[in-house]
């Protein structure tokens, strides 16, 4: 595995009941994040995880962190409620992201903005 990311963007798009859901994730992008260890799946549009309850986050986080150290950037998205960014900033700031992401926004055609979010100092 090498130690950059594929060319081309992949990101969380949406976060479902059970999918991480991204977009932009080619051939290249899934066998990257397959050798990360992360079980991406095609026909789900995304990477599953399992819920044993509402406030059962032992499958999700540790997903949601591989994604991010993994290069995967997360989506700013109005129009959701909870966007995949904001889902990172309260993982964040309630101590379960120990690891920076990059949310991806649009601002227009052809205007991508890329923001870093550190955890917060502990």
């Amino acid at each position: 595995m090498s130690s950059k990311p594929p060319p081309g963007l992949c990101y969380v798009i949406y976060v479902s009941s059970d999918v991480i859901v991204l977009s932009g994730a080619n051939w290249r992008w899934r066998a990257w994040l397959r050798a990360g260890g992360l079980p991406v799946s095609w026909w789900s549009g995304g990477v599953p995880y399992t819920q044993q309850g509402e406030d059962d986050l032992s499958d999700f986080v540790p997903k949601m962190i591989a994604l991010a150290r993994l290069g995967v950037q997360f989506a700013e998205d109005y129009k959701q409620g909870w966007a995949p960014a904001d889902i990172m900033r309260d993982l964040q700031e309630r101590g379960l992201l120990p690891v920076s992401f990059v949310a991806v926004s649009w601002g227009g055609p052809g205007d991508r903005r890329q923001v870093r979010h550190d955890p917060p100092a502990t």
